[in-house]
């Protein structure tokens, strides 16, 4: 965007999760939605890192290990299976990132 322009969507929380003992099959499934419209949180065990990180269901795959692309032309359980731990998934969810106080900073170019 251009200057004094806001760029807002409707993901634009993210939230982290590492898997440095379990392996994320052991903590959630996840769907591939269709016509290319990515890979949602379809389940998380309770208390799981998943469902501690607060990712709620139908938070979207953002990026694996870091990789925000390579996975997203591959089956994503399979893709998982093949990793060894540590594993990182990043999700993306609705709402803004808050600070401490509660308060959401929205950057822009003034």
């Amino acid at each position: 965007p251009g200057a004094s322009q806001w760029l807002l969507s409707e993901y634009s929380q993210s939230l982290r999760v590492e898997y440095r003992t379990v392996h994320p099959k052991m903590d959630i499934a996840l769907e591939s939605l269709p016509f290319g419209g990515g890979v949602q949180l379809r389940w998380a065990r309770e208390k799981g890192a998943t469902e501690q990180a607060g990712v709620p269901l139908g938070s979207m795959l953002a990026a694996v290990n870091g990789d925000g692309d390579k996975w997203r032309h591959m089956d994503i359980e399979e893709h998982l299976e093949a990793l060894s731990l540590p594993i990182v998934l990043d999700f993306k969810t609705q709402g803004f990132p808050l600070a401490f106080d509660g308060v959401a900073r929205l950057c822009f170019d003034a």
